[in-house]
């Protein structure tokens, strides 16, 4: 049985952002999956997606990404209506996997001071006075995926199956997108690092296993005192 009818669409008429069916379908809203960077806003775009495309609400949302509030895909001005996606990560955590991703010499100055802390501080002050607004745990990502997809797909406006959770949890859990990106790479040996493969959606060690608490074991501790005093 196909996936998609195994979702319940809520009715459109009392639509909170857009009102009624009609006027949802001229103006196609915006889910914005947003948070710091190497925060999984790339899973959850990818989720989104996939929940509304099965709901059958495709028509009615379109998910977008946005790392900061400056993004383009944010600015607009044309009364798009938005709901929110906040996925919130270990600030440490995410030093971590944007160092891992540049192996650049002196990368945790470049990365920590210069970039990370700061975007991700700012985000996290703009993006949580947004409504309406759901927040995703990257923690829970990984130990709950299941119950993440299912208040998803409730905050989207669908009712889902406990079939149409497990499928979606299988196609995108942790092995399934290590199991692609090792097969895509394969006979790509010599792409870059900074290379987005538009097959897959990711660059070349964009994913990196979605481990927690890495930062225990490679951040000194006077990295861990400097993210913690300016990250907050």
């Amino acid at each position: 049985m196909a996936t998609s009818m195994s979702f319940r669409r809520r009715s459109a008429t009392n639509h909170p952002i857009t009102g009624s069916a009609e006027e949802s379908i001229v103006t196609a809203g915006h889910i914005v999956c947003c948070g710091p960077r190497r925060s999984g806003s790339s899973l959850v775009h990818n989720l989104v997606g996939d929940i509304l495309d099965q709901a059958e609400l495709s028509e009615t949302w379109q998910p977008v990404k946005a790392h900061l509030p400056a993004a383009e895909s944010y600015r607009r001005t044309d009364g798009t209506p938005r709901r929110f996606v906040y996925v919130a990560r270990d600030l440490r955590d995410v030093v971590v996997s944007d160092v891992t991703l540049h192996e650049l010499p002196n990368t945790f100055p470049r990365v920590a001071a210069m970039a990370v802390v700061p975007e991700s501080v700012r985000a996290w002050h703009h993006w949580r006075t947004q409504q309406p607004l759901h927040h995703i745990s990257y923690d829970d990502l990984q130990t709950d995926l299941p119950g993440r997809i299912e208040a998803l797909a409730r905050f989207l406006g669908a009712e889902p199956s406990p079939e149409a959770v497990a499928d979606i949890a299988t196609r995108h859990g942790r092995e399934r997108v290590e199991a692609r990106v090792a097969a895509h790479y394969e006979d790509r040996p010599t792409a870059a690092p900074t290379d987005i493969e538009s097959a897959i959606g990711f660059r070349k060690g964009h994913f990196q296993g979605g481990a927690t608490g890495k930062w225990r074991d490679h951040l000194s501790p006077w990295q861990v005192a400097f993210v913690e005093f300016h990250g907050g």
